[in-house]
C-alpha cells in the first residue's frame, strides 16, 4: 500500500530490539476525486484496500500505487468514446463472468471477443483475447498457490523438493502415465494441493478502513471481571498476554484460530470421498463478526479420496511457514485507520475441531485408556472386544442377519428413535440348518407414510427419519345416551 505523509515504521534488529524508520514522502502533481463513485470503482477500492479520505494528498505512485492507479483508470475508462454506461474494467468483468457461467472453452471465448471487438467501435477498449482480460481483472483477486504432493500423502514437492519427480519416501511417481500417442503433452500431477495464502488476507483487514478499526475491538473495549462474552475475557487470553507481553503491547497483532474437519463433496450413494478444508478465523474482532462468512479464510483445501489421517502435518506446511513468519518476524502492513504502516505479529491461540480431527492435529490418541488429554488416568475407559456373533453381512448380497438367540451385552451401541427405521426378520427355510438360528433383517415401510424418496434398498442402514402419521379422534365416553326424567306413559 503506498505511505502517505509521516509515518513510523517498525524494524526488527538482530538483536530482537525495534527501530523506528521515518518515511517522508514528496508529493506529486497528481489527485483523484472519488465524489461519483460506481460499483466497479468501489470494488477496485475495497480490492487494494485504499483510503478514500486521504486520496487528496499528493505523492508519487509506487510499484503498489501504480498497480492501483492502472485498475482505477480502467474503471473509469469508457468502453469507446461516447460509451457512458460501460466502462473497460465493466466490460472485463461481466465477459469473465458470462464465460464462468456458460462453462465456455477459451478458444471460444477469443473468438466472441474477436467478433465484438471487429463489430464495435474502431476505438474501442475491447481486449483482444482471454489473456489480456484477466490482466485487467488480476489485482482485484487474492493470489493461490497449487502445491504437488505425493499421492499417499508422504510429502509435497514443495521448497527445495519442488524439481523432484517421485515421493523420496514411497518412490512412487509425481505425475501420471502420458499417453504413448500425446507426445508433447504436459506432466500431469496425481494429486495436488490447494493453498491460499494468509498474510495477503491478514493485511486486508488493516487495508479496509471498514474492518481496521474493528481488529482493535478486543482491547479498546474492556468489559468488567465476570462477564464473558468475547474470547479475549477468558483466562488462556490474559494468562497468553502474561507470557509474552511484547506481543500484548501491539493491540493490532491478530489472535488466530484453526478449523480443520472433513467432509464428502459427492453424494452419499457415490464413491466415498473425503475432503479437508482448513479455516482460520481472527478473533481481534467483534463478537458478532469474528464467526461471519467475510472473516473465515479458507487456506487450504486437502484433496482426497482417503483421509489425510496421521499425514495431516505435511499439508499443513505452507500454513505452519506463514504461520512462523507472523509469529517471528511479522509482516509491515499498512493500517488504513491510523494512516501509518506497522508491523503485524500473529499467534495461533485455538484449533477447533471434533475428537478425531484433534488427535490427527494434536498427534495425540484419542483412543484407549488414555483417551482423554485432559482427563488421562482419570477417566473410565474399559476395552471391549467386538465379535461378530450377533450379527453379519452377507458377502454377496449385502443382507444383514442376526442370531435370534444372541443376548446383547450394555456394550452393544444403540441409535436415537428418530434414526431408526421399521424392519421385520423373516427366517431361513428349514432345509438351510447351516442358518436355523438366524434371521434376515427386511427393511418395511412404515404404516401412514407415503416415502417415494428412496429408489435404492438398503437393509437398515439408510439414516433417515421416518415420521409415522398419527391421525387422532374425539374419544368416546359412553355408547348410549344419559337416563331423562320424565313421567311415564301406559300403552
Amino acid at each position: 500500500m503506498p505511505w502517505r505523509g509521516n509515518h513510523s515504521q517498525t524494524r526488527h534488529t538482530n538483536n530482537g530490539s525495534h527501530d523506528d524508520i521515518d518515511m517522508a514522502e514528496s508529493s506529486s502533481s497528481q489527485q483523484w476525486h472519488y465524489q461519483h463513485l460506481d460499483r466497479y470503482q468501489d470494488m477496485v477500492f475495497d480490492a487494494a484496500g485504499f483510503n478514500r479520505e486521504h486520496q487528496n494528498e499528493e505523492e508519487p505512485p509506487n510499484m503498489e500505487a501504480a498497480k492501483f492507479f492502472d485498475m482505477l483508470n480502467s474503471a473509469q475508462q469508457p468502453l469507446w468514446p461516447g460509451c457512458e454506461n460501460t466502462t473497460e474494467l465493466s466490460a472485463a468483468i461481466k465477459m469473465l463472468s458470462l464465460k464462468a457461467k456458460h462453462n465456455m472453452s477459451q478458444a471460444c471465448f477469443d473468438d466472441v471477443i474477436k467478433f465484438m471487438k471487429e463489430a464495435s467501435h474502431p476505438e474501442n477498449l475491447i481486449p483482444s483475447n482471454f489473456r489480456e482480460t484477466k490482466k485487467l481483472t488480476v489485482g482485484l483477486g487474492l493470489s493461490k498457490v497449487k502445491i504437488d504432493c505425493c499421492i499417499g500423502g508422504c510429502m509435497l514437492y514443495y521448497k527445495e523438493d519442488i524439481n523432484l519427480k517421485e515421493c523420496k519416501f514411497c518412490n512412487d511417481s509425481r505425475y501420471k502415465t502420458r499417453c504413448l500417442s500425446r507426445k508433447n503433452s504436459k506432466d500431469v500431477p496425481r494429486k495436488r494441493l490447494h493453498y491460499l495464502p494468509l498474510i495477503p488476507r491478514l493485511q486486508r483487514l488493516y487495508a479496509s478502513a471498514r474492518s481496521a478499526e474493528h481488529m482493535k475491538w478486543h482491547y479498546e473495549n474492556q468489559r468488567e471481571n465476570g462477564v464473558l462474552c468475547h474470547p479475549s475475557d477468558g483466562k488462556a487470553w490474559k494468562h497468553f498476554d502474561q507470557v509474552y507481553p511484547q506481543f500484548a503491547l501491539e493491540p493490532r497483532n491478530v489472535r488466530l484460530g484453526l478449523c480443520a474437519d472433513g467432509f464428502t463433496p459427492f453424494n452419499q450413494s457415490a464413491t466415498p470421498y473425503s475432503c479437508w478444508p482448513v479455516i482460520v478465523t481472527s478473533y481481534n474482532l467483534p463478537p458478532e463478526l469474528c464467526m461471519m462468512t467475510p472473516y473465515m479464510f479458507l487456506t487450504l483445501i486437502i484433496p482426497g479420496p482417503d483421509s489425510p489421517k496421521g499425514k495431516i502435518d505435511v499439508y499443513l506446511q505452507p500454513l505452519i511457514d506463514e504461520l512462523q513468519q507472523l509469529w517471528n518476524y511479522g509482516v509491515v502492513t499498512y493500517d488504513a485507520s491510523k494512516k501509518h504502516n506497522f508491523r503485524m505479529r500473529a499467534a495461533l491461540m485455538w484449533t477447533i475441531n471434533d475428537f478425531p480431527a484433534y488427535a490427527m492435529l494434536s498427534g495425540w490418541s484419542t483412543a484407549g485408556r488414555l483417551a482423554c488429554p485432559i482427563c488421562m488416568k482419570n477417566s473410565k475407559a474399559k476395552q471391549h472386544t467386538i465379535v461378530d456373533r450377533g450379527m453379519r453381512i452377507h458377502n454377496q448380497y449385502k443382507i444383514v442377519e442376526v442370531r435370534k438367540g444372541r443376548k446383547y451385552s450394555k456394550f452393544d451401541p444403540f441409535i436415537f428413535p428418530k434414526t431408526a427405521t421399521q424392519v421385520y426378520y423373516s427366517p431361513y427355510p428349514g432345509r438351510q440348518r447351516n442358518k436355523v438360528d438366524w434371521l434376515v433383517v427386511m427393511k418395511t415401510k412404515p404404516r401412514g407414510v407415503v416415502d417415494d424418496r428412496h429408489t435404492l434398498e438398503v437393509a437398515f442402514q439408510v439414516q433417515e427419519s421416518q415420521a409415522t402419521t398419527t391421525i387422532e379422534d374425539d374419544p368416546i365416553d359412553h355408547l348410549q345416551d344419559d337416563e331423562i326424567d320424565g313421567e311415564e306413559v301406559s300403552l
